[in-house]
């Protein structure tokens, strides 16, 4: 039989401004649980991309999931991908905004122990515009 390559990504945002009984309820029911299930599957790897916001959510409320995930990515399973930090769509925002705004998220996923190549791109719209700023950016 013929293996074939699957690329499993995890897409994980709150909007900026978002209540907080929001993202506790996504953390309890969504994030947390996959990590740990993951966690039970040390074959399986992922990509996963989070938004600015949630990552300060959960830096300054579970700290903890921070570690879990720096475990993740020490032992190969998780991938970080980068965004826009707050989540815009890059297309339709200035290029010297969107390194700023990708730069901001690298630096999250360096504190990590991750140096991100990959990108998320928010509703998934695409300008051929974008390959510079991507480079420039370090995708």
């Amino acid at each position: 039989m013929e293996r074939i390559n699957f690329i499993f990504g995890i897409h994980n945002h709150q909007p900026l401004g978002n209540f907080g009984w929001v993202f506790e309820e996504a953390y309890n029911r969504s994030y947390r649980p996959f990590m740990e299930i993951l966690e039970e599957f040390p074959d399986m790897k992922v990509n996963i991309h989070f938004s600015g916001p949630l990552l300060e959510w959960i830096e300054e409320n579970k700290p903890d999931y921070l570690d879990l995930l720096k475990s993740l990515i020490k032992k190969g399973q998780l991938e970080i991908v980068v965004a826009g930090f707050y989540e815009p769509v890059l297309a339709a925002i200035p290029k010297e905004d969107r390194l700023v705004q990708i730069e901001m998220l690298k630096d999250y996923a360096r504190k990590l122990g991750y140096d991100a190549k990959g990108v998320w791109l928010t509703e998934r719209v695409w300008q051929p515009e974008l390959v510079k700023s991507l480079r420039e950016a370090g995708i």
